[in-house]
């Protein structure tokens, strides 16, 4: 019976569909799973150079308190560096919307220049992702 033609002609053109679909199915995983791994690599390469940054600059890293004087040249590259974390943090959230992981390890690291993001223009005149200012207004 499986051996007679008649049978495989009508039925061909279900199997060929049924075959079809599977296929479109496990390519769509395919460029989903693909898509997802290329976002995370790209989360890591930004945070990697920010962690390259926090080690080529280990005294900005743990945050500087503003000394008093006006021309200070440490703490005026101290605030290229916060601006550098801050856009690096941008770009990973908007790379990585959901995930918690990221967001706690970004409030980690904001927690240490907390006292200069309360006096930052461009986080109160909110320039950053709004994710990002709603991160660091938590702090």
């Amino acid at each position: 019976m499986l051996l007679d033609l008649s049978i495989w002609e009508r039925w061909l053109p279900f199997v060929a569909l049924i075959v079809a679909i599977f296929v479109v199915k496990i390519a769509y995983v395919q460029v989903h799973v693909g898509r997802e791994e290329a976002r995370r690599a790209a989360a890591n390469n930004i945070y990697q150079q920010y962690l390259t940054l926090c080690f080529e600059n280990s005294k900005f890293a743990k945050g500087l308190v503003q000394p008093s004087g006006t021309n200070n040249l440490d703490y005026s590259k101290y605030c290229w560096f916060v601006s550098m974390m801050l856009f690096s943090f941008e770009q990973i959230i908007e790379i990585n919307v959901s995930e918690e992981k990221w967001h706690r390890a970004i409030k980690l690291q904001l927690l240490r220049h907390k006292d200069f993001l309360n006096k930052s223009s461009t986080v109160r005149e909110e320039q950053w992702d709004d994710r990002l200012i709603g991160i660091i207004n938590e702090l």
